[in-house]
């Protein structure tokens, strides 16, 4: 009885271990669709030391535009990010993360998952 068990276990274990997993085909982009380059780097010296101390509901100008600073954390690879949207346009939201000492601008990551902060922005 033991026997066939295991037996019955190492056969299991060597089919799931050599079985190939489903191929995943995604339903809608990762990135939003208008982003055409890769990151740009930011060049405002006072924009970029106010990003150094910025906390979640702190407001920016940039641009001739009001931003607000919807998040600070960090990603996955260890890099500070804050997450902003401009104030009055909910949808539109961007990510700035510090690469060694300079701050560089990403696209917005499409996750799926709808967060409302304080200010209703999500």
């Amino acid at each position: 009885m033991k026997k066939i068990t295991l037996i019955f276990l190492l056969t299991t274990l060597a089919v799931g271990c050599s079985s190939r997993p489903p191929e995943v085909i995604a339903s809608r982009p990762l990135v939003e669709t208008n982003w055409t380059n890769g990151s740009d780097e930011l060049t405002n010296p006072s924009l970029e030391s106010f990003l150094d101390s910025a906390l979640a509901g702190a407001t920016f100008s940039g641009e001739g535009q009001q931003f607000l600073v919807l998040r600070r954390y960090y990603s996955a690879l260890g890099s500070d990010c804050i997450q902003y949207a401009e104030i009055g346009v909910t949808s539109k939201r961007s990510i700035v993360c510090k690469d060694e000492s300079k701050w560089m601008l990403y696209p917005w990551m499409n996750s799926g998952i709808s967060v409302f902060d304080s200010q209703g922005i999500n």
